[in-house]
């Protein structure tokens, strides 16, 4: 019995599909390798080996562009929203070691996704509108976790003060990701974020901050 070769898919269609989405991972991939001020046409032919004219074609202009790639991500569901999502919904049953560990999936996540923590770092400093449905979407992972800490039985998290102390520590993590983007040879406080042992001790600095009393 002879096996049948499969024949490649060329269509007009196909190819047109997958070049738009090369173009609009290329947006994704300046962000992550550089920062948000070169998301200039200039800048896409490296980014995704196409001729920059392509935008225009399927597109419109580049800030048609951008914005089919802001609707992608802001429906894409990370792992820090899953867990935000699961203790939002077991909120009497939520102990610090699972606030804990969505504080270290954040902070695991922005360092780990370059791409994520150029977007957050271009939300946090941009008036750009075309980021409000990311940014409310970023919002809303803290809400839902944070909103009804209240109702849990754990006095780790439930008692006064506690919502405050654990916003100051989500604004430490996420400035520390977002300065490890945008500064990666600079070391903070004699602290390399690039290096695994500096990562794993913050994330055990959280365990501890957060599991202990403050």
């Amino acid at each position: 019995m002879t096996t049948k070769t499969r024949k490649a898919v060329n269509g007009e269609i196909r190819n047109k599909e997958r070049t738009k989405e090369k173009l609009v991972a290329s947006i994704g991939k300046i962000l992550a390798e550089e920062t948000y001020s070169n998301l200039q046409i200039s800048r896409i032919p490296t980014a995704s080996g196409f001729n920059p004219k392509l935008i225009y074609l399927y597109f419109g202009d580049l800030e048609k562009l951008i914005s089919s790639y802001l609707q992608q991500k802001s429906t894409k569901e990370t792992l820090p929203e899953k867990i935000s999502t699961q203790i939002h919904q077991n909120a009497t049953q939520t102990h610090a070691e699972d606030i804990a560990y969505l504080f270290e999936e954040e902070y695991k996540t922005l360092i780990e996704d370059r791409e994520l923590s150029g977007l957050l770092h271009w939300a946090l400093t941009s008036k750009n509108k075309e980021l409000t449905p990311f940014t409310k979407k970023q919002k809303s992972i803290w809400e839902k976790a944070l909103s009804n800490l209240s109702d849990s039985k754990d006095n780790k998290i439930n008692r006064e003060g506690a919502q405050e102390e654990l916003l100051l520590i989500l604004a430490g993590i996420t400035y520390l990701a977002i300065r490890s983007k945008v500064s990666l040879s600079s070391p903070f406080m004699g602290l390399d974020m690039s290096d695994d042992n500096t990562q794993e001790r913050i994330k055990k600095t959280i365990d501890r901050l957060i599991c202990g009393n403050f």
